[in-house]
């Protein structure tokens, strides 16, 4: 929702174009920082209280983006809001498994990520929409809002799926081992390999998209947030055909 702000937040905390690109690196570099650990955390630890700790995460450092006195504080707590954004999808697609047999997890796994896709489609538009009539600090409000509803549905609605007896306590060996097990894998590495790949190409489009269009260009906020449907729809239907396989 904030790309169209990419060049007024430039503009307002006086720097570069190239180094506001960098709260969406620091967001993905939060999101990755951590994903190691999380799943091993949450077998311990139980999925729901990793689930609500990564929301209220969330939520505290999508408040420090829109109280950001200079980039350098929207940085760093993009990154943060990576790491809670990173918390919920590790623990709760792991929930996903341990609530459905295989072939229904991947199917929801699938719809969830479709689901995910759609987020960056419109997410630009409405946020165009936005700049029309309010400032780049509120799209993150509307972000906090949005996310403290979310943690409020979990809080008062999800179970815990992984019961206690079956907790696996946290031995950094076994977990090294485990790790080596699955990058030795061919197949897996290949896949993931071309995942990150496909993933990139979206990333770089993220990132460039607002300056090519906007500054270059000259379009407004809202035209850009239009031209992002159909990028994303065609990821979209991607994923759908994948669903179909399966």
């Amino acid at each position: 929702m904030y790309l169209p702000a990419l060049p007024l937040i430039a503009k307002e905390l006086q720097s570069s174009l190239s180094l506001v690109q960098l709260t969406i690196t620091a967001w993905l570099a939060g999101s990755m920082a951590i994903q190691l650990i999380v799943g091993p955390l949450s077998d311990f630890y139980g999925r729901r209280l990793v689930l609500l700790g990564g929301g209220l995460l969330f939520l505290l450092s999508t408040l420090g983006c829109s109280l950001s006195p200079s980039l350098a504080w929207l940085i760093g707590a993009r990154f943060v809001q990576g790491m809670g954004v990173c918390t919920m999808m590790v623990a709760g697609y792991a929930s996903i498994h341990d609530a459905y047999d295989d072939r229904e997890a991947i199917h929801i796994l699938v719809w969830m990520g479709t689901a995910a896709v759609i987020a960056p489609a419109i997410g630009p538009m409405f946020g165009g929409l936005l700049l029309l009539v309010t400032t780049w600090r509120v799209i993150f409000l509307s972000l906090l809002i949005l996310g403290a509803l979310a943690l409020l549905g979990l809080w008062f609605v999800m179970p815990e799926s992984s019961s206690s007896e079956h907790r696996k306590p946290l031995n950094t060996k076994s977990l090294l081992k485990s790790y080596y097990r699955i990058l030795s894998n061919g197949p897996f590495t290949m896949s993931a390999l071309s995942f990150a790949l496909a993933y990139g190409g979206i990333i770089g489009w993220i990132t460039a998209s607002p300056f090519i269009l906007m500054e270059n260009l000259n379009l407004s906020p809202a035209q850009f947030g239009y031209l992002q449907l159909p990028i994303f729809g065609g990821y979209i239907v991607g994923a759908g055909k994948a669903t179909v396989c399966l």
